[in-house]
């Protein structure tokens, strides 16, 4: 049996139907329709046949893989030969347009005029909507471009837009605090998260006694200078004179010291300024000790005064005065002399 027996039914009638004049169809609907049927059972065909026209067009490819692959080289080699020629194109406009450019401007800068007069006189609203769309698309698609223009603005005059950013601020506090709010809401994790990492730091710096963190801003002139100077002085040659005048430059032992009390009283101040509560504490335990070394002090007292009363009753000879400080100096007795004294 013929492979093609599932499918003769169908032909045939359509082949029966093109050799018979009368039969054809003689109006457009009757053409769509038998257009429409004729679809119909080719679909019908395919999904009963699935398998046999895969294992069909596997044998097809296989028979007729070298001419594939020669029509796939020549659509290939085509259209290489296409970019070619249109990047020739492109190229050979490019060099008119720089030969020519003081020529061509004036004609599109009239043309462009003309279509905007002509656009703006039959729809006005709808041609600055289209416009406005296109400055939106534009920006959306260069929008790293824009933002280091805008940088390079910022770093070649950056007091002129400090000075804008602070008259705007002064002139519009609503609007400032707006979007200040805005931004909140619409970065709420983001802000949180700073905040916590920001009271990390400073707690660490508290716990090791250092002293708050205070960072000043520099424009782009001094960070170019400081980083000039910090090249210079790292990687530049260590000369004999250089290297006497840094050792002329070492601080001393005391001066260390010195340096390191400083800090520690700088610390000490900061950190009772962030806790004034911490003096009220430290001041309560200091009144226990302060009582304990004036009961220690009288009870000090107490004992040498009745040590001095002992010593008196067993003296046999008199006190001996001590010498006053303050008066001229004396020579001392010898008391292998002179005997023990009590």
């Amino acid at each position: 049996m013929d492979e093609r027996d599932p499918m003769s039914p169908g032909l045939n009638e359509f082949a029966g139907r093109a050799e018979r004049p009368d039969s054809r169809p003689s109006t457009t609907e009757d053409r769509q329709r038998d257009d429409e049927s004729r679809r119909e059972y080719a679909r019908r065909y395919r999904e009963a046949n699935k398998d046999k026209i895969a294992d069909y067009r596997r044998r097809y490819k296989t028979e007729r893989r070298e001419h594939y692959l020669k029509l796939h080289r020549e659509q290939s080699a085509r259209a290489a030969e296409r970019r070619r020629q249109a990047a020739q194109r492109s190229q050979r406009k490019h060099h008119y347009y720089v030969e020519h450019r003081d020529a061509i401007l004036p004609k599109h800068r009239e043309r462009a005029r003309a279509y905007i007069e002509r656009k703006m006189t039959e729809d006005p609203v709808a041609f600055r909507a289209h416009r406005a769309e296109l400055a939106r698309q534009w920006r959306a698609r260069n929008q790293d471009r824009l933002s280091d223009q805008a940088r390079e603005r910022r770093r070649a005059d950056p007091e002129k837009y400090r000075e804008a950013a602070r008259r705007y601020r002064a002139d519009n506090p609503d609007k400032v605090k707006a979007a200040n709010r805005r931004y909140y809401e619409a970065n709420r994790d983001k802000v949180l998260a700073a905040n916590r990492q920001w009271k990390e730091r400073e707690q660490r710096r508290r716990d090791a006694g250092l002293p708050p963190r205070r960072i000043h801003k520099i424009n782009t002139a001094e960070r170019r200078a400081n980083r000039d100077a910090s090249d210079a002085f790292f990687t530049g040659a260590w000369s004999n004179e250089r290297l006497a005048a840094l050792r002329d430059e070492r601080v001393t032992k005391a001066e260390i010291n010195a340096l390191r009390r400083d800090n520690e009283r700088a610390r000490a101040i900061a950190y009772a300024a962030e806790h004034p509560e911490m003096i009220d504490r430290l001041r309560r335990a200091d009144q226990p000790r302060a009582a304990q070394l004036a009961r220690q002090k009288a009870e000090e007292a107490r004992m040498d005064d009745i040590a001095r009363r002992v010593n008196d009753q067993l003296r046999t000879h008199p006190r001996t005065q001590r010498p006053d400080p303050a008066a001229p100096h004396q020579a001392l007795n010898n008391p292998q002399l002179e005997g023990p004294r009590r």
